[in-house]
Order: C-alpha cells, then sequence, then structure tokens
C-alpha cells in the first residue's frame, strides 16, 4: 500500500520525567498512536540525551 506512516500521539512514562542514573536501571513505558493505509504491526522508540540525535556525543553543546 501507498501512503506514509502518520504518528498522532506519543507518551512515555505516563507523561512523568524520566530519572536515570550511572548505577540503577530505569524502566520506562512509551505509547504510539500511529496509522497507515496498509496498518502498523511494528514501532520502536529510542532514548538519548542531548541537543542532537545525530551527533552521537551524549552532551548538549557547551557542556
Amino acid at each position: 500500500m501507498r501512503g506514509t506512516p502518520v504518528v498522532t500521539k506519543v507518551v512515555v512514562n505516563k507523561g512523568k520525567n524520566i530519572v536515570v542514573s550511572p548505577t540503577t536501571v530505569t524502566k520506562f513505558s512509551a505509547q504510539i498512536t500511529a496509522s497507515h493505509p496498509g496498518g502498523v504491526s511494528t514501532a520502536a522508540v529510542n532514548l538519548w540525551h542531548g541537543a542532537d540525535y545525530d551527533s552521537g556525543h551524549g552532551a548538549p553543546p557547551g557542556a
């Protein structure tokens, strides 16, 4: 089917802040509402820290 997937809603950690620590495991949930004319069978979530996902350095500029 032709068409573009459409994401209409994303809720992470039930809308609460995610608090992480270098010494403990942090679990969080993510709910995604998406549609596509052919259906949606899979979605993925990536969590990163920083201002720019593509830079890969994990810290905001000037940090």
